[in-house]
């Protein structure tokens, strides 16, 4: 690690089904669930952390071909209404 440089654990947090079907209060003692996200194509460190500029640029990615698809419907819809 580059000293100053930021890194990220992404972490998908969640209550558990039995958490919720007993509408249980989450706290120390009672946690919820976590899950380690990892991502195909962007690298880790040896502690499993995302560069924040890897995970920025996946960011960026992402939301472009996510605006490149709601484009792409809504002129489809728009053409199909016409």
């Amino acid at each position: 690690m580059t000293r100053g440089e930021a890194w990220y654990r992404v972490d998908l947090v969640y209550r558990s089904t039995e958490q919720i079907r007993n509408s249980e209060v989450l706290s120390l003692d009672n946690p919820p669930m976590r899950y380690n996200l990892s991502f195909e194509g962007v690298p880790t460190n040896e502690d499993g952390l995302i560069a924040e500029a890897d995970l920025f640029d996946l960011f960026d990615r992402t939301l472009a071909e996510y605006d490149e698809l709601l484009s792409r419907y809504t002129e489809e819809a728009l053409d199909e209404a016409a």
